[in-house]
């Protein structure tokens, strides 16, 4: 995959520190992260796709059963990446995980939710998001289950008006894009987060970023993106992947 100088991303963090209680009941023991797909973690999945895109710098923030996951990767040389752990012993919520990276994180980075498999061109996301010139960007599509997605609502220049998190009531405006788990923020992002206090980026950052009028805009996709953390969509990945709807490199 031809670079072209265009990576201008070079940290991303995956957020891979929940239990997977949607998915206990067929994978009880491991974190969801560590969830297998053709053979292979869906955490390495991930780590392979980023590397793509020439991000070799992996911040890992970790917490249910990190021992397996920090047993399972090491220092990352297998992959040709490096990668960075950072384990909470109590849950501080997305964005407080995200805090104590702030000495390490100096120029715009990508964020991941841990229990999504992708496919995306990324390289279009970095370009979009420097034409942008934003606070953040945040990766928006249509999928299937909106009620249990964060919607985004976004002006017709994609600008980021407000974010609705879920769960949302049945009769609720289901027709805004949905947030897909893949963002990319400046280190300004710290500034928002209260140390020591539980927090989510979608609850309270976001909001507190529109709330000062910040820049937050929305790159909207149809390509590849899909949560893995409950039962179903784990089997409808299984499915896409046994298709053809999902293939990787």
């Amino acid at each position: 995959m031809e670079n072209k100088n265009r990576g201008i991303i070079m940290n991303a963090v995956i957020l891979a520190g929940g239990k997977g209680t949607r998915i206990s009941s067929i994978f009880p023991d491991i974190p969801k992260s560590m969830i297998p797909f053709q053979g292979k973690p869906l955490l390495q999945h991930q780590i392979e796709q980023l590397k793509l895109y020439d991000i070799r710098k992996i911040h890992l923030c970790l917490g249910y059963l990190s021992d397996s996951i920090t047993d399972h990767f090491g220092s990352g040389i297998q992959l040709d990446v490096d990668l960075d752990y950072e384990i909470e012993t109590t849950p501080q919520g997305t964005a407080g995980s995200l805090y104590h990276l702030r000495d390490r994180l100096n120029d715009d980075f990508l964020v991941i939710n841990g229990d999504i498999i992708f496919n995306v061109n990324l390289y279009n996301l970095f370009d979009y998001h420097r034409a942008q010139g934003g606070i953040a960007t945040l990766t928006t599509h249509i999928n299937p289950h909106p009620l249990d997605s964060d919607l985004v609502e976004a002006d017709e220049q994609k600008k980021i008006k407000r974010i609705h998190v879920c769960p949302h009531a049945p009769d609720f405006d289901t027709s805004h894009f949905a947030h897909a788990g893949i963002s990319i923020f400046k280190p300004k992002l710290f500034e928002y987060i209260i140390p020591s206090k539980k927090q989510n980026i979608e609850k309270h950052l976001i909001p507190s970023m529109l709330k000062d009028n910040q820049s937050i805009y929305a790159y909207q996709t149809e390509e590849y993106i899909h949560d893995t953390g409950t039962v179903e969509h784990y089997h409808q990945v299984v499915q896409d992947l046994m298709n053809g709807k999902l293939s990787f490199y």
